[in-house]
């Protein structure tokens, strides 16, 4: 007797299977299809989203400048070089400030947040290393020793007091405040000031307009983190230097 091709054979069991199981509920089939189209979609939205991501940061990389991923999902500062990630900051909260109101959930965010952002200004005045002078000279053929020779005793410059909080303002509309759980008045106030002083913002027009104002309201992020964490990345941000943000529930990077 010859045996039966593989093909029909693995039908015959899968046919088998099916008979086993018994036919579908009332609804059942049609509910189950629902179920699959929901789980594609998904995969779908997901697959989209690590695409814009990945592009989002491979224009960042570039050049060999560093650049900053306000990572909103994991809830840290990410400093990157390339695609390298080479400093990392905790956060202990962090939220975009109308978060909700912003875009509906469930859908790509619109182009105006999703964006490479270009540090502006930050504020929290940088103080300038002061310099320490050497004691007067003693009498002449008074004996020195070495050991008591340190760094505050012959010159050198005292290392300058980074703020442990501040906020950084990006042209494209993004206010990012770093230390505090919450932005103090007066960190408004400076992004108030900066914003009507620069002519080189570039704010797209789909942003939402502010009530009573002529110029779109600012996306603010408040990220509350250590004040010596605060103080490390400071002198890390530059004028000129780029970013971009990873949402809540975004796919890693």
């Amino acid at each position: 007797m010859r045996s039966l091709p593989a093909t029909m054979l693995m039908a015959l069991l899968a046919g088998g299977t099916a008979l086993a199981q018994g036919p579908p509920g009332p609804g059942g089939g049609e509910a189950e299809m629902r179920a699959a189209y929901a789980r594609l979609l998904q995969k779908k939205l997901t697959l989209e989203r690590e695409k814009r991501l990945k592009e989002l940061q491979l224009s960042l990389a570039e050049s060999d400048a560093p650049y900053m991923v306000v990572d909103l999902e994991d809830r840290a500062i990410r400093i990157f070089v390339r695609v390298v990630e080479v400093q990392r900051y905790p956060l202990l909260s962090a939220e975009m400030e109308g978060e909700r109101g912003l875009f509906a959930a469930g859908e790509p965010p619109p182009d105006w947040v999703d964006r490479i952002y270009e540090l502006a200004a930050k504020s929290g005045p940088r103080q300038e290393p002061v310099r320490i002078e050497p004691p007067a000279p003693g009498q002449k053929g008074e004996e020195v020793d070495p050991r008591s020779v340190t760094p505050d005793k012959i010159g050198l410059d005292k290392p300058p007091d980074y703020p442990g909080r501040y906020t950084l303002l990006f042209k494209e509309g993004l206010a990012v405040s770093l230390g505090g759980q919450a932005t103090r008045p007066e960190e408004r106030g400076w992004v108030e000031r900066k914003l009507s002083r620069l002519a080189s913002l570039v704010l797209s027009p789909e942003m939402p307009e502010a009530p009573g104002l002529d110029r779109p309201a600012q996306v603010w992020v408040h990220a509350e983190m250590p004040a010596t964490d605060a103080q490390a990345l400071y002198p890390s941000l530059y004028a000129g230097m780029r970013a971009m943000v990873r949402l809540p529930g975004d796919p890693r990077l």
